[in-house]
C-alpha cells in the first residue's frame, strides 16, 4: 500500500518566490486531499484523478495571513480564502478516490514544517511577507508520501488544470 497527497501548485515563477521559504526542502502547494493508506499502486490511481482533473480548471488562489498550528505539516503556513473552484476541486478528487476525509478542509499553502516550540513558529511567522498573494494554481500533482519525511517524497505525476 502507499500512501499519496494530492496538491494543487502555483504557477512556477510563484512557486520559486515560495520555494525560499520552505524547510525542510519541499515544494510550496496547496494540499487538495491526502489519501492516507491507499490500496493499490499509483498504476491504478492516476487514471481516476485523470479523470477527475478534466472537470476542473486553473483555481483562483488568495492568500490572506500568515499563520501557525501546532502540527509538524502546518507549523507555519499562509492561509488561503475559500472559494467555489477550491472547494469544488477538493470535493471532487475525495468523490474520484473514494476517500472520505472526516477532518474539516482548511485550505493553505504550505511554507514551513517542523517541530518547533510555539515561540519559533510565531516568530517565523512574523517575519514571512507574502510578497504575491494572488495567483491560479494551474497544476495538480500527485506525491508518493509513505513516508512523513518530506526529503522522501517523490512526485507521480502532474496534471495541467
Amino acid at each position: 500500500m502507499n500512501r499519496f497527497s494530492f496538491w494543487l501548485l502555483p504557477p512556477k515563477k510563484i512557486q520559486d518566490i515560495y520555494r525560499k521559504l520552505t524547510t525542510p526542502k519541499f515544494e510550496p502547494h496547496i494540499t487538495i486531499a491526502f489519501a492516507g493508506l491507499l490500496k493499490g499502486e499509483a498504476k491504478s490511481i492516476l487514471p481516476v484523478v485523470g479523470k477527475a482533473v478534466k472537470n476542473i480548471r486553473p483555481i483562483p488562489i488568495e492568500l490572506t495571513e500568515v499563520s501557525v498550528s501546532t502540527t509538524y505539516f502546518q507549523c507555519v503556513f499562509a492561509r488561503i480564502k475559500p472559494n467555489l473552484e477550491l472547494l469544488r476541486a477538493h470535493q471532487l478528487i475525495n468523490s474520484a478516490l473514494r476517500h472520505h476525509d472526516p477532518s474539516m478542509y482548511v485550505p493553505h499553502l504550505s511554507l514551513v514544517y517542523g517541530n518547533l516550540d510555539l515561540a519559533q513558529r510565531f516568530a517565523i511567522a512574523r517575519e514571512i511577507k507574502l510578497p504575491v498573494t494572488r495567483f491560479f494554481a494551474d497544476r495538480l500533482c500527485v506525491i508518493n508520501a509513505d513516508s512523513l519525511n518530506p526529503k522522501t517524497w517523490k512526485q507521480v505525476a502532474e496534471f495541467k488544470l
